[in-house]
């Protein structure tokens, strides 16, 4: 066996201080990919319970509301999962379509005219503090998700409630 000198021994020293230092920085990345998983998994969480509550209203929209209770029950299903709702009148427009299909959440909307309606589902329903990756607007990734325009083709032209929100 070889005696370990001065030198040997400073060389083995950096090159294990080199390998502690990979070492712990690939144990914070892990870590940190770790945070995100977890935080990702409540996302989920959240994303799953607001597909529930959407799955009641369309139930009950449906054919299964008869009476005064039922249209209580998805009024108040409505106000629990919903923020707001936008109707827009003339969606041809230049402008609409601009808003409707340039945000990177969105999907592409053709309403080849009439109506359409603009769910906004409530904040804490979804994910907190993950931020738009367009980084302009601040809203959460799933309110763009999940906050799809619905072309609704009504007869006629009498469009009155043009930005009109519930």
């Amino acid at each position: 066996a070889e005696e370990l000198t001065a030198a040997s021994y400073e060389r083995l020293r950096e090159r294990l201080l080199l390998e502690l230092a990979g070492a712990e920085a690939e144990a914070a990345r892990l870590g940190e990919q770790e945070r995100l998983v977890r935080e990702q998994g409540t996302l989920g969480d959240a994303e799953a319970e607001t597909l529930r509550r959407l799955a009641r209203i369309r139930e009950a929209i449906a054919g299964r509301v008869k009476d005064a209770k039922g249209v209580e029950a998805v009024r108040a299903a409505l106000v629990g999962t919903f923020e707001k709702f936008v109707l827009y009148a003339n969606p041809g427009s230049a402008l609409f379509w601009y808003e409707a299909n340039t945000h990177p959440g969105r999907t592409p909307l053709d309403a080849g005219g009439g109506l359409v309606l603009e769910p906004w589902p409530r904040r804490e329903l979804l994910s907190e503090g993950r931020e738009c990756s367009c980084g302009e607007c601040g809203v959460a990734h799933t309110v763009h998700e999940l906050r799809q325009r619905i072309a609704l083709h009504v007869p006629g032209d009498d469009f009155d409630a043009e930005g009109f929100t519930t």
